[in-house]
């Protein structure tokens, strides 16, 4: 996207550099938090951890390096913190969310399952009676 003049208030509201909001600019409330950036599935599957006791979960916490300008962001982490007595380590776990797959989005769960073996990446589906999970190997 080109940048013009008139888009600098927008962006300096957006960034905290600015106190008021700018006249053109129209900001929903689910905008502003991590559950209102999720799509139907996503939220679905949000409610489905909230429901199951993770001691830790966040929403998109961390966005993992893969190559030079090759990000992948899994939708949600959790942490099973009554794991984590010594000497079991904490088991951490990355969650995908997915509709249907695009090859591009398996080469990259794939590709991160490789190169940070200390997360557990879990990609889901949603089906008729809950959801389908696949542990991604790396």
């Amino acid at each position: 996207r080109n940048w013009t003049e008139a888009d600098l208030p927008e962006f300096q509201y957006r960034k905290g550099e600015r106190a008021e909001v700018p006249e053109k600019t129209k900001i929903r409330l689910n905008d502003l938090t991590p559950e209102g950036r999720l799509n139907k599935t996503e939220a679905a599957f949000w409610a489905h951890l909230n429901l199951g006791g993770k001691s830790w979960r966040m929403i998109q916490p961390i966005k993992l390096q893969l190559a030079h300008l090759c990000t992948y962001t899994p939708d949600f982490f959790t942490v099973d913190l009554a794991e984590c007595e010594p000497p079991h380590p904490c088991v951490v776990t990355a969650w995908e969310v997915k509709g249907f797959w695009r090859d591009d989005a398996r080469v990259k769960i794939k590709v991160a399952a490789r190169m940070y073996p200390w997360i557990q990446f879990i990609a889901v589906q949603k089906i008729k009676d809950g959801w389908k999970e696949e542990v991604i190997q790396p």
